[in-house]
C-alpha cells in the first residue's frame, strides 16, 4: 500500500460487516433460529449464518483502531456522529409514542436527544467513551516498538478474549464485549494491524482460509459438544476474534477496481446508519422482534437465500433513508453548524494542548 492512499477495501470491510450485523439480528433478535426445529437441517444453517456473522461488531470495533491508529485527534469529530444518532433516536421514539400509544411517554423522546447518556444504542454509548481515549491509546501504540506491540497482543488474547471464555476473571468486566474495555481491546488490535503492517505477512486468499477454518471450528465445537454449547460463540471468543481480524486483513489486500471505489466510499458512510435504524428499540420490539421466524419453518433449501435476502433488503432500504438523512442534514445546513461547533471544539481542544 502507498502511504497516504485509502485503502477502499476497508470501506467495503465496514459494509460487510453491517450486513453482518443484520444477517445476525435475524438469526437472534429476528427469531430465524430459535423458529426452527432444534437439530433439524434448517436449524443447522441458520445457525452457520449465526455464526458466521458473530464477527460484525468485532468487525467494526477492529476498522476504527486500523483508522485512527494514525490519526490526530479532534474532539469535534464526535459532533456529527452525535447528531447522527440523536436525529434517529428522537424520530423512531416519536414515531413509536404515534404508532402504539401508551408504550412510552414524553419523558422517553426527550431523553433520546441524549442517546449515549440513555444507552439506548449500546455500541455508541461503549464508542462515546472509547472516543476520548482514542489519543492515550494512540500514544500507547506510538511509544511501543513492533515487538512490544506483537506482546501487547499477546496479552490482549490471552485476558481480554482466551481467559474471558474458557476461565472468566471477574477483576475484568468485560460484560460479553457488550463494553468499552473490549472496544478499547479490539482498537488496540486493530492499530497494531495497521502499524505493523500485519496484513501483509499473508495473501488475501490466506486470510478468507482462516476465516472460514475459525467458523468451521465453531460449527465443529456445536457438533462435538452440543448445539447449545456456545462457549466459543461470543464477541469475546478467540475464534470469532479470528474471524473478525482475518476479514480486517483479507479486505486490506483487497484491490478495488476505480470504477467501484466511489460505491464502496459510499457504502462505508452509510453503514452506520443502517445499524441506527434497524437496532432502533422501536423498529426492534414493533417490527423486527420475531419477525423471521417463519425462516426456519421454510424448505431448508431456501433458508440461505431467504436469511441473506432479507438481511440485503433491509440493508438497502436502511441505506437508501441514510442516504436521505444525509441530504437532509445537508439542505437544512445542520452539516454547516456541526461542522461550525467540530471547528470550536477542534481549537479549544489545541489550546488545552498547547498548554501543556
Amino acid at each position: 500500500m502507498v502511504e497516504g492512499k485509502r485503502l477502499y477495501g476497508i470501506d467495503l470491510f465496514k459494509a460487510l460487516a453491517m450486513f453482518l450485523v443484520v444477517a445476525l439480528h435475524i438469526n437472534t433478535v429476528g427469531g430465524a433460529l430459535e423458529g426452527s426445529a432444534a437439530g433439524s437441517a434448517q436449524w443447522w444453517i441458520s445457525d452457520f449464518v449465526q455464526i458466521a456473522a458473530y464477527c460484525c461488531v468485532d468487525c467494526f470495533a477492529l476498522a476504527t483502531g486500523f483508522l485512527m491508529a494514525e490519526r490526530g485527534f479532534r474532539p469535534g469529530r464526535i459532533v456529527s456522529l452525535w447528531l447522527q444518532v440523536a436525529f434517529y433516536s428522537v424520530v423512531t421514539a416519536a414515531a413509536w409514542y404515534f404508532i402504539v400509544p401508551g408504550r412510552i411517554g414524553l419523558r422517553y423522546i426527550a431523553s433520546s436527544f441524549f442517546p449515549a447518556l440513555t444507552s439506548k444504542y449500546w455500541y455508541f454509548t461503549a464508542y462515546f467513551v472509547l472516543f476520548f481515549f482514542t489519543p492515550f491509546l494512540n500514544a500507547l501504540l506510538r511509544a511501543l516498538d513492533a515487538r512490544g506491540r506483537k506482546m501487547l497482543l499477546a496479552a490482549l488474547l490471552v485476558f481480554f478474549s482466551l481467559l474471558p471464555t474458557f476461565r472468566p476473571l471477574n477483576v475484568i468486566p468485560l460484560s460479553g464485549g457488550y463494553c468499552f474495555f473490549w472496544l478499547a481491546a479490539l482498537y488496540l488490535i486493530g492499530g497494531c494491524v495497521k502499524l505493523d503492517r500485519l496484513y501483509e505477512c499473508a495473501s488475501g486468499k490466506f486470510f478468507v482460509l482462516t476465516y472460514f477454518s475459525s467458523a468451521a471450528v465453531m460449527l465443529l465445537w456445536q457438533l462435538l459438544f452440543g448445539a447449545d454449547n456456545v462457549r466459543l460463540i461470543s464477541y469475546l471468543s478467540p475464534t470469532v476474534l479470528v474471524c473478525s481480524a482475518a476479514l480486517l486483513c483479507a479486505f486490506c489486500r483487497m484491490r478495488v477496481p476505480d470504477k467501484l471505489t466511489g460505491a464502496a466510499k459510499f457504502l462505508s458512510t452509510t453503514s452506520f446508519g443502517v445499524y441506527l435504524i434497524h437496532i432502533s428499540p422501536f423498529i426492534l420490539s414493533t417490527y423486527f422482534a420475531g419477525g423471521f421466524a417463519f425462516i426456519g419453518k421454510m424448505n431448508a433449501w431456501l433458508v440461505l437465500p431467504c436469511e441473506l435476502g432479507c438481511a440485503l433488503a433491509i440493508y438497502a432500504v436502511c441505506t437508501l433513508i441514510e442516504y436521505l438523512r444525509q441530504k437532509l442534514f445537508a439542505i437544512c445546513g445542520i452539516d454547516r453548524l456541526a461542522a461550525a461547533v467540530s471547528d470550536i471544539l477542534d481549537r479549544l481542544g489545541s489550546k488545552v494542548g498547547a498548554s501543556r
